[in-house]
């Protein structure tokens, strides 16, 4: 085993001759060469709405999340047979921490849970950060369509880049 462990730090990159102390395991010296794990530096959070027995055409969100810990990398629609309207946004509201976000479409979506949107965040710094959305406007398929209220589900509620 005392010839395999040299051999496992070159084989992991270290050159050079080490010395290891006879006090040191073969676990704690493979454990202390593991990498540390990944931190992530981007996360998805997915916004859905359930408009019960309503036929949404058209919804207006204001997307809200702290600029100096994380920002938008982009958005992505939901299934395009859910709602296959095109979300409307100002890029460069992507690192200001407000960014409104509205889609229409000509037929009513399907009534009840939604996914609206997944939307990607980069780390702009370390800490957490809520992730806040309130619907400014829905629309139904009456004609002419009227306003109506849902509460939007966010999840994750909280992201966190270390």
């Amino acid at each position: 085993m005392k010839k395999l462990i040299p051999l496992l730090f070159l084989a992991a990159g270290c050159s050079g001759p080490m010395e290891i102390p006879k006090e040191t395991s073969p676990e704690q010296i493979l454990q202390a060469t593991q990498p540390e794990p990944a931190r992530p530096t981007n996360t998805q959070v997915h916004i859905h709405l359930d408009t019960g027995d309503r036929r949404m055409t058209a919804y207006q969100i204001l997307l809200h999340f702290d600029p100096s810990i994380a920002r938008i990398a982009s958005i992505e629609r939901c299934d395009h047979r859910t709602f296959p309207g095109d979300p409307e946004f100002d890029p460069k509201s992507f690192r200001r921490g407000l960014t409104r976000i509205l889609a229409s479409r000509t037929g009513g979506a399907k009534a009840g849970e939604l996914h609206l949107l997944t939307i990607r965040f980069e780390k702009a710094g370390a800490g957490t950060t809520p992730i806040d959305v309130a619907v400014e406007a829905l629309y139904d398929d009456a004609s002419p369509p009227k306003k109506f209220h849902a509460v939007p589900s966010v999840w994750p509620r909280n992201i966190t880049f270390e």
